[in-house]
């Protein structure tokens, strides 16, 4: 009788019988979503009780990879009573069930899992009678997430979003975003409805520049948010807005009633201590350190500090008051500069503005002029204004990008918007400009012709 063809069947019984491998690494993989806590099963068919047993955990190698040390239990010791060598992306995330050792459970939870954990791990009880080893596949989701600090390549920043317009009945919105691949962005409301946007995308060099502009006549809350599918990042921004003040405005009604309340409370509590002295309900004893007089003068002098502190915010340009709209009239064919400067004085030489003109229609705002740190060759900027505008190498370390149109036509009448992208506390800036006739001789008392 031929039993060549029953050795490898004869092999398997072998292997298995050795514990050298198990049947049950043939179970379903078990699924998580990312950062969830997930368990790893791996039970004894028979219940015998392992307290004073030795099993360990291993993920199995992948690619270039080693084994890594997951879990090891040896008689009540393991990696989180002492023992050492555990991998260091699974410390102080791996933990077992110690009550339910007893019945010949070696299962471990995974706290917070990552992507990386995804992969093979084994089970393995090498001094049991008959050792057995068991195999479990785990597949760990990506969810949508803010994924800005595991540096990703091309992962989109937190989008830049500023009130760009503003009147008593409507306010235009901006946001500004880059990454790669393209994000997909949205404005939404305090509820999570989208809202109709008009988009503007650039794609300079490896990365796409997304700009999405709204206009809202509600006060509410709004929300920039940029998804990015495929790597799972999502991230978002939002802003304030009420239809009647700007948001500097907002800001200095907020903290100057905060202000006067902590005065009001001070005066208060003064007061109070004054007359409960004078009835005899509180006596001082002078024992170290200030006299009640100074006491006093401390406490009513604390909202000034706060008062001078909220004028220096707004001196800092922290907090913005009012976007006036610079006006500037030009006749035909001369230069123009359009003014565009910090009150901060910041250093902008390796940092990136651009100067954008508003149209006319609905419809995709032209670049005028894109800085990037002192890159030379700058893709994206509008056909109609190559070869005419300038900038000021030598005053962006004082804070000013403003920028100069050469041989100015009649077209390029319009609101221009300056937009720095990498500041901290970024600032917008307007000027309307209105090119006129060069034959144009009369001109209104408030109004200056270059």
């Amino acid at each position: 009788m031929d039993l060549l063809p029953l050795l490898p069947l004869l092999c398997l019984c072998l292997l298995t019988c050795s514990g050298v491998t198990s049947a049950q690494q043939n179970q379903p993989p078990v699924n998580v979503e990312e950062d969830s806590d997930v368990v790893l099963p791996c039970s004894l068919s028979t219940k015998e009780d392992i307290e004073f047993k030795l099993f360990v955990w291993r993920k199995v190698p992948q690619k270039y990879e080693g084994w890594k040390e997951v879990f090891q239990y040896n008689a009540g010791i393991h990696y989180n009573k002492g023992r050492g060598g555990q991998s260091e992306e699974f410390k102080g995330r791996v933990s077992h069930f110690q009550d339910e050792l007893k019945h010949g459970d070696a299962s471990i939870t995974i706290r917070n899992t990552k992507m990386a954990d995804s992969g093979e791990y084994s089970c393995y009880f090498p001094n049991l009678q008959t050792p057995q080893t068991f195999y479990i596949k785990l597949v760990v989701g990506r969810v949508l997430k803010d994924r800005s600090g595991e540096n990703i390549p091309g992962a989109a920043p937190k989008p830049f979003v500023a009130i760009l317009d503003q009147t008593k009945d409507r306010s235009l919105l901006q946001c500004d975003v880059h990454g790669d691949p393209e994000p997909e962005v949205e404005w939404r409301d305090s509820a999570g409805n989208k809202l109709p946007a008009e988009t503007q995308v650039e794609p300079i060099r490896n990365l796409f520049y997304v700009t999405l502009r709204t206009t809202v006549t509600q006060t509410d809350r709004y929300r920039c948010v940029a998804t990015q599918k495929t790597i799972s990042h999502q991230v978002s921004n939002e802003i304030s807005v009420i239809t009647w003040l700007s948001p500097g405005w907002i800001i200095l009604i907020v903290v100057a009633v905060v202000v006067a309340v902590v005065a009001v409370v001070n005066v208060v509590v003064v007061i109070a201590v004054a007359v409960f002295v004078k009835m005899g309900y509180i006596t001082l004893y002078r024992i170290k350190g200030p006299s009640l007089g100074w006491i006093i003068l401390i406490v009513v002098l604390t909202p000034v500090a706060g008062v001078l502190a909220l004028m220096m915010l707004v001196y800092k340009g922290y907090i913005i008051l009012d976007q006036k709209k610079k006006f500037i009239k030009v006749k035909e064919g001369r230069d123009v500069t359009l003014p565009c400067s910090l009150s901060t004085k910041e250093d902008l030489t390796s940092k990136r503005f651009i100067w954008r003109k508003r149209p006319e229609e609905r419809g995709e705002w032209p670049t005028v002029f894109l800085y990037e740190g002192q890159r030379k060759e700058v893709e994206g900027q509008d056909k109609h204004f190559q070869g005419r505008v300038e900038y000021f190498p030598e005053e962006l370390k004082q804070g000013n990008v403003s920028i100069k149109i050469k041989k100015t036509t009649k077209a390029d009448s319009g609101y221009y918007v300056c937009d720095h992208l990498d500041l901290q506390n970024p600032q917008l800036f307007i000027v309307q400009l209105v090119v006129v006739d060069a034959s144009t001789q009369k001109k209104k008392k408030h109004d200056s012709i270059i």
